[in-house]
C-alpha cells in the first residue's frame, strides 16, 4: 500500500478546495480505499475534518506532511465512480467537491463531524461566562455536551470562552463523527434450538413455562423467522412473550433492514402488448446497435406528440437489460411520475426503482442502496435520478429533454443532461434524448451529426394531429364581461364534455389575481423582500372567505390592505388572473362540468399528483386545468380539447429562450388532444396578438420551421449553441455597495482577460441587474460571459470565481452559473 493519500476536504471553501496529500500510518493503509472517508487535521489549527480519499501515491513533493487521524465508516457507498463524478461536477459547475458529493448522495445519507465537550483534568474556580459554561458541563449528567448546544445556550461569545477553558484543561474537547443513514429496521425472531430440541417442545416431551411461548415455537417452526409485528398480528404474541422466550434460550432476536418501496403497494398494470408501429420499429432498428455497442453514443429521438416515443425508450431499456446492463430514465416533472411509473412498472416490475423529491429521505436512501447493491436495474425519476449509482450502465434516457427543470437552480448548478453525457461516456452507454420540441442546442447537434437523429413524424395511433384555432379575444363578449374563457372556447368545452370527452385548460399563473394596485395613485403592492408584485390568493374555509397577498418567490404573506400605503386611498383593485380565478369561473358559469385544479397549491402533499391525475384518468373529472404541469407528457385518450386561456402571458419573457419556451409549451399542450384513434382533437389558443409569429408556428406544429428561424437569430447575436454562457451573480442587502462591488469585479475580470490565451477568449457583458432585481431582501447584479467551453476557458472562470470570492466582503455573496435556464 502506498504511504501517501490524496483527499478532498468535505467542508473546504471554494478557494481552498483542492487535493491535499497526507501520510498514512502502516496500520491504517489496509482500511483505506478510493471513496473512503477519513478524519484529517486541517489548517493552521489542525481542526479535525472529514475528507474523501481520491487517490494514492508512493511519493510526495511535500515535506513534513500531516498524518491521517483515522479511517471513518460511511453511511453510503462512495466508490471510485462517485469520486470521478464529483470531480466532473466540481470542474463544470464551479462548486466544491463537498457540494458535489452532497448533490450526488440522497439527503437521507450523510456523515458529519461535531465538537463535543466534557470535564477536563483541572479543577479550579472560574468566573464570568467561562465559569457558567464550566459549571454547566461539570454539572451535566451527560458524558459530553455539543458545541451547538453550548452556542445556543450561551451565545456567540461562548466560542472564545471554550477555547480558553480547553487551553486551561478545565474542559476537554474532541470531535466525533455523526452518521445519518435513514435505515428502517424491524426486529426478527428465530428459533434458538436445534431441530431435535425444537421437536421435543412441539411434541410435549419438553415443557416451557408458558403456553404463549409454546405457541411462539409452533409459529416459528412453521415459518422459520417472523417479525415482531407479524407475530402480534397473526398470532397475538406480544414482545413480552418473545422477551421471556429469549431469556429461556428458546429464540434469538435480530434486526433486519426493510427497504421502503413507495410504489410497491400500487397494483402493477399489465404490460402493453401492441406490436410496434412501423415508425417505432424503424426507430428501435436504428437505436439498438447504439445500445449494443461497447462505445458511448448519443441520439435524439425527435417525434411528434403521441408518436410513441415512450414505447421506443422502453424497448431500448429492455435491450440494455438483455445485454446485462442497467438503465436510467429521466422525466422532467413530478406530475408525470405516476403515468410514467405505471408504464415502466408494467414492463420491469420489481427491477424498477423510483426517485423524486416528493419521496421521504428514507425512501430516497433506500432507492440509492437498492441501485448500488444491484437490487434494481432500472431507475426512473426526476433530475436527481441521474445520480443513481447503477453499475454497468447501458442507457440513460432523458424524456422531454428541452425542459428547464433538468437544470438545478441550487448549488451545484448542474444540468442533468451534462451528467448523463459524462456517465454514458465513461460507461460506454447510450444517451438518448427524446422530445417533440427538442432544445435548439440538441437539435443543432443532431443536424450536424454529433447526435444520431431518429425522427417519428406520425402519431402511433395514426390519429391526426389536432386542429388548432388561434382565437382573437379582442372584442369577445365574454372577455369584455371580465370572463377568462372566451366564447369559442366556452362553446367547444361544453360540446366536448357533452360528447363524453375531456378537456385540459392551461393558465400560466397560480393564485387568484396577478397583482393588486391602488386605483387612486396606481401604486402596485410589491413584496418588501423581492422586486415582484404580490399575487392575490383566495382561500375558502368552512366559515369564511380569506384573501391574502403572497410572494411566489420568498413566501411572504400579508392580508389584503384596506388602504394604499403610498397615498392612503381606499380603492384597491385586482388585476390579471390565475388558476384560482379560473376555478371560480368554471364553478359559476359551468356548474355541470366537473373540474380539477392542478398547480403547486394543490399538489404539495405526497402522491397528490397521482391522486389528481387518477381522478381525471378515471373519468371522475371532465376538465383538468392548471399551470405548466398539465401541459406536457400526459397521455389521456379521452382528451378531445385543450385550451390556452391567455397565450399573451408567455410571449414577452425577458430571456433569449423566451420564443423557444413559448413554442415548446404550446406545442406540447396542443399534443395532449386527440391522442386516441378515431377522432381529431382541437386546440384553442386565446390571445390578443393573433398575428404573433411564435403562436403561428406553434399552431402549425412546425418545429423545423421554428428551428430554422431561431438558429439564424442565435448565430447572428452569438447565443447557444454557438457559444456557452456563464453568469456571475452577485447579491447583497446594500444596493449601492453591491453596484460598486460589481464594477470592481468587472475591472478585475478585465485585467485577467488581457492575459487569457486565445482559446480562453471571452466576451463580457455587464454588470447589470438580474431580471428579478431584489430577492429575499438582497439586491442582485450579474456579469455575463460568452465563451467556448474548453479547458482554458474553464480555468479562466475558476480563477475568476476564486479571485472574486477572495475579495468579496461578508455582506455580499457570489456564485457562478453555467448555461443558466434563463438570463
Amino acid at each position: 500500500m502506498n504511504p501517501y493519500v490524496q483527499v478532498y476536504i468535505l467542508d473546504a471553501v471554494f478557494g481552498s478546495d483542492k487535493r491535499y496529500t497526507y501520510f498514512v500510518l502502516p496500520e491504517q493503509r489496509a482500511a483505506l480505499r478510493v471513496g473512503g472517508l477519513v478524519l484529517v487535521p486541517f489548517g493552521n489549527g489542525n481542526r479535525q475534518m472529514l475528507a474523501v480519499v481520491a487517490g494514492f501515491s508512493s511519493s510526495s513533493e511535500y515535506k513534513n506532511l500531516k498524518t491521517v487521524i483515522t479511517p471513518v465508516d460511511s453511511p453510503a457507498e462512495i466508490d471510485e465512480d462517485t469520486v470521478e463524478l464529483c470531480q466532473f461536477i466540481k470542474s463544470r459547475a464551479f462548486c466544491t467537491f463537498g457540494a458535489a458529493l452532497r448533490a450526488v448522495l440522497p439527503r437521507g445519507l450523510s456523515v458529519m463531524t461535531e465538537e463535543v465537550y466534557s470535564p477536563g483534568d483541572v479543577r479550579r474556580e472560574t468566573d464570568g461566562l467561562e465559569g457558567e459554561i464550566a459549571e454547566y458541563i461539570l454539572a451535566s449528567d451527560r458524558d459530553e455536551i455539543t458545541r451547538r448546544e453550548l452556542h445556543s445556550r450561551f451565545g456567540d461569545e461562548s466560542a472564545a470562552a471554550l477555547v480558553r477553558l480547553v487551553s486551561d484543561g478545565i474542559i476537554r474537547k474532541r470531535v466525533r463523527v455523526v452518521y445519518r443513514n435513514n435505515e428502517k429496521t424491524v426486529k426478527t425472531v428465530s428459533p434458538a434450538l436445534g431441530e431435535a430440541e425444537l421437536s421435543e417442545y412441539l411434541d410435549g416431551s419438553r415443557r416451557t413455562g408458558s403456553k404463549k411461548r409454546l405457541e411462539l415455537l409452533f409459529a416459528l417452526a412453521e415459518h422459520g423467522t417472523l417479525t415482531l409485528n407479524e407475530l402480534a398480528d397473526a398470532y397475538g404474541i406480544s414482545a413480552q412473550v418473545v422477551n421471556g422466550a429469549q431469556k429461556e434460550g428458546l429464540v434469538t432476536v435480530g434486526v433486519r433492514r426493510v427497504s421502503r418501496t413507495p410504489y410497491g403497494e400500487k397494483e402493477c398494470p399489465p404490460p402493453e402488448e401492441k406490436p410496434l408501429t412501423a415508425l417505432q420499429q424503424a426507430a428501435v432498428d436504428t437505436l439498438f446497435p447504439l445500445v449494443d455497442s461497447p462505445s458511448a453514443h448519443a441520439a435524439l429521438l425527435y417525434g411528434v406528440t403521441g408518436s410513441g416515443k415512450t414505447r421506443v425508450i422502453i424497448e431500448c431499456v429492455k435491450r440494455a437489460l438483455e445485454n446485462g446492463k442497467s438503465a436510467i430514465v429521466l422525466i422532467p416533472e413530478i406530475g408525470l411520475t405516476s403515468q410514467a411509473v405505471d408504464k415502466y412498472r408494467a414492463v420491469f416490475g420489481e427491477k424498477l426503482s423510483v426517485v423524486h423529491s416528493m419521496l421521504s429521505d428514507g425512501e430516497r436512501a433506500d432507492a440509492y442502496r437498492a441501485a448500488y447493491n444491484g437490487e434494481v436495474s432500472v431507475v426512473i425519476g426526476t433530475r436527481s435520478a441521474v445520480f443513481a449509482p447503477l453499475k454497468n450502465l447501458g442507457i440513460i434516457a432523458v424524456d422531454e429533454e428541452q425542459e428547464h427543470t433538468y437544470k438545478s437552480e441550487m448549488t451545484p448548478r448542474y444540468h442533468a443532461r451534462d451528467i448523463a453525457r459524462f456517465r454514458c461516456s465513461r460507461d460506454g452507454a447510450l444517451m438518448l434524448l427524446a422530445s417533440a420540441t427538442p432544445s435548439v442546442e440538441s437539435y443543432y447537434k443532431a443536424q450536424n451529426g454529433v447526435y444520431t437523429l431518429v425522427t417519428m413524424d406520425r402519431r402511433a395511433t395514426d390519429a391526426a394531429l389536432p386542429e388548432v384555432v388561434i382565437s382573437d379575444v379582442r372584442g369577445d363578449e365574454r372577455v369584455r364581461n371580465m370572463r377568462l374563457i372566451g366564447t369559442p372556447l366556452a362553446e367547444k368545452m361544453r360540446e366536448t364534455v357533452s360528447s363524453g370527452k375531456q378537456a385540459i385548460l392551461f393558465v400560466n399563473r397560480r393564485g387568484y389575481n396577478s397583482f393588486a394596485s391602488c386605483q387612486d395613485c396606481g401604486n402596485v403592492i410589491v413584496c418588501p423582500n423581492c422586486s415582484v408584485s404580490l399575487t392575490h390568493h383566495v382561500y375558502s374555509g368552512d366559515y369564511r372567505r380569506c384573501e391574502k397577498l403572497v410572494c411566489h418567490y420568498c413566501g411572504y404573506t400579508v392580508p389584503v390592505p384596506d388602504r394604499c400605503d403610498s397615498c392612503g386611498g381606499k380603492h384597491i383593485g385586482f388585476f390579471g388572473f390565475g388558476t384560482q380565478k379560473l376555478q371560480e369561473e368554471l364553478e359559476r358559469d359551468f356548474p355541470h362540468i366537473r373540474s380539477q385544479r392542478m398547480d403547486t397549491d394543490t399538489t404539495g402533499a405526497k402522491f397528490s399528483h397521482d391522486e389528481l391525475l387518477g381522478r381525471f384518468s378515471s373519468g371522475e373529472k371532465d376538465v383538468l386545468f392548471g399551470t405548466q404541469m398539465v401541459a406536457k407528457g400526459l397521455d389521456f385518450p379521452l382528451v378531445g380539447l385543450v385550451g390556452v386561456v391567455n397565450a399573451d402571458t408567455l410571449l414577452y419573457m425577458d430571456d433569449f429562450r423566451a420564443g423557444e419556451r413559448t413554442f415548446s409549451l404550446i406545442t406540447q399542450l396542443i399534443g395532449r388532444a386527440g391522442r386516441a384513434s378515431g377522432g381529431r382533437g382541437l386546440a384553442i389558443i386565446q390571445t390578443s396578438n393573433p398575428d404573433n409569429e411564435i403562436l403561428r408556428k406553434a399552431a402549425a406544429q412546425d418545429y423545423d420551421e421554428f428551428y430554422r428561424s431561431e438558429i439564424v437569430l442565435r448565430k447572428s447575436v452569438l447565443f447557444p449553441p454557438f457559444c456557452d454562457l456563464a453568469v456571475l451573480v452577485l447579491s447583497g442587502p446594500d444596493e449601492f455597495a453591491l453596484l460598486e462591488f460589481a464594477k470592481l469585479i468587472a475591472s478585475v475580470s478585465q485585467k485577467m482577460e488581457r492575459s487569457n490565451p486565445p482559446d480562453a477568449r471571452v466576451i463580457r457583458l455587464g454588470p447589470f441587474r438580474q431580471a428579478v432585481y431584489k430577492l429575499n431582501g438582497k439586491y442582485r447584479q450579474r456579469i455575463v460571459y460568452k465563451y467556448k467551453d474548453n479547458r482554458f476557458s474553464r480555468e479562466f472562470l475558476a480563477k475568476l470565481l476564486a479571485e472574486t470570492l477572495k475579495i468579496t466582503p461578508p455582506t455580499i455573496s457570489a456564485e457562478l452559473d453555467i448555461n443558466p435556464s434563463a438570463i
